[in-house]
């Protein structure tokens, strides 16, 4: 009985361990790494259009 556990145990460990794993961490870091820079460029592209939306006021007023 102790051999049938090790035949499906160890072969289990081994895929985990040494395939499953590092895809894992991959996959996480790359998708941590495009949510930041998805939320990066958004929170850019906000500031900007801010910036922009209050320099085009104060120039249209200064105009007046």
């Amino acid at each position: 009985m102790k051999l049938i556990g090790f035949t499906i145990y160890l072969p289990f460990q081994f895929v985990f361990s040494y395939v499953v794993a590092p895809c894992l961490i991959l996959v996480l870091l790359l998708g941590g790494v495009i949510l930041l820079c998805i939320i990066g460029g958004k929170d850019i592209r906000t500031a900007f259009l801010n910036e922009f939306i209050s320099f085009r006021q104060y120039s249209c007023s200064e105009g007046k």
